[in-house]
């Protein structure tokens, strides 16, 4: 009866001190970050666990180089020489060729560049401007194939993690691409509806050929029942940050259509599932800290912080795994802040628990 009195009295102990440990970490994490004083400094710092993910299997030695996808850069070419880029692809029978690029105004010798647009494999780039109006280049018409190049961020330096498959005004630039180049992998992304996609980006290299060896014929034979895209890749103006580093606009969309053909579907845990597993495993710290404390309190400090460096490994270990093998993102970076908070929390449950011994033996000694 002593022995389960005492299970009862640490069980509710180990309960109390995760409450706490849970509070701290939801004010650490949440209200912090929703300070207007900390809002300008957390866009800058914009992170998530899946940037970790990414990063360490795209820096494996080993690379993938994508059977479905060229990109024939075209920075600093006149009018004229595009038209000729995308003339010169059309003649190496190309699944479909996106050029991701935007002519606002007219020039007086546009007329070739407007002919070689008009290929029904074309498909040019557009903005969705998010109060009903569409930015496109200024000969688009119903007769042209459009899709919108929008990038998903919350601000102009976060992260570029998410695509929009489908805009209200169309598709998007690699669901356009893809609806006829690869329409099984389309009427797949179509039943999911509208929700945003998570982009798989680690380990995948783009070949790349020369606008030079497009008007000399060398290499077109490899263009060949491809997906083209053209674009500026050194444009500074179209870079943006990703989990992997900076990337140019064109192979961003290139990477976007990777995701879809390979049907690289990210799944992540509900935010109720990481609190699960953050709540399970700050139990587990908790009831092992106040167990070595009580049996090994010479080595128990040591231990513990033992412990926690092996649990921050395997959480990054078996998130890594999962990401990239199983496709299931997991964020652990709750589970690591309540173990690091939960041992907070247990010195200041240790700290009031002894406050409120000695007010109770003061009373009972009045």
């Amino acid at each position: 009866m002593k022995i389960k009195k005492e299970y009862t009295k640490r069980l509710v102990q180990i309960c109390i001190i995760t409450i706490l440990a849970a509070l701290l970490s939801k004010t650490v994490i949440y209200s912090f970050t929703s300070m207007p004083a900390f809002k300008s400094m957390v866009e800058v710092k914009d992170y998530q666990m899946s940037d970790f993910y990414n990063r360490v299997f795209d820096n494996r030695s080993v690379r993938e180089l994508s059977k479905n996808i060229v990109i024939v850069p075209v920075d600093g070419l006149s009018r004229n020489q595009i038209a000729q880029v995308v003339e010169g692809i059309s003649s190496g029978c190309p699944k479909a060729i996106g050029v991701d690029l935007l002519f606002e105004f007219p020039y007086e010798s546009d007329s070739t560049l407007i002919e070689s647009m008009r290929c029904p494999k074309v498909v040019m780039a557009a903005v969705d401007m998010n109060n009903g109006e569409i930015m496109t280049s200024y000969f688009c018409d119903s007769s042209c194939r459009m899709g919108m190049v929008n990038m998903v961020a919350t601000s102009s330096g976060s992260v570029i993690r998410e695509f929009i498959p489908i805009y209200s005004k169309g598709n998007s630039f690699a669901m356009e691409i893809i609806k006829d180049a690869y329409p099984s992998q389309y009427q797949k992304v179509i039943k999911r509806g509208t929700e945003r996609r998570t982009i798989y980006f680690p380990s995948v290299e783009f070949p790349t050929i020369s606008a030079d060896s497009v008007y000399a014929g060398i290499g077109v034979d490899a263009l060949r029942d491809k997906i083209v895209l053209v674009g500026d890749c050194d444009n500074m103006s179209d870079m943006h940050i990703t989990p992997i580093g900076t990337m140019s606009g064109i192979k961003i969309q290139a990477t976007i259509i990777e995701t879809l053909i390979g049907e690289k579907n990210i799944k992540s845990i509900s935010i109720f599932g990481n609190w699960l597993i953050a709540i399970l495993s700050c139990m587990f710290f908790v009831a092992l800290n106040i167990y070595v404390a009580k049996r090994i309190p010479a080595v128990g400090k040591l231990i513990i912080r033992i412990v926690q460096l092996l649990i921050l490994y395997l959480y990054f270990a078996v998130g890594c795994w999962m990401f990239i093998h199983k496709q299931i993102y997991v964020d652990f970076s709750l589970s690591l802040a309540m173990i690091a908070l939960g041992l907070l929390a247990y010195d200041l449950w240790i700290g009031i628990e002894a406050l409120c011994k000695g007010i109770v033996k003061r009373i009972k000694h009045l």
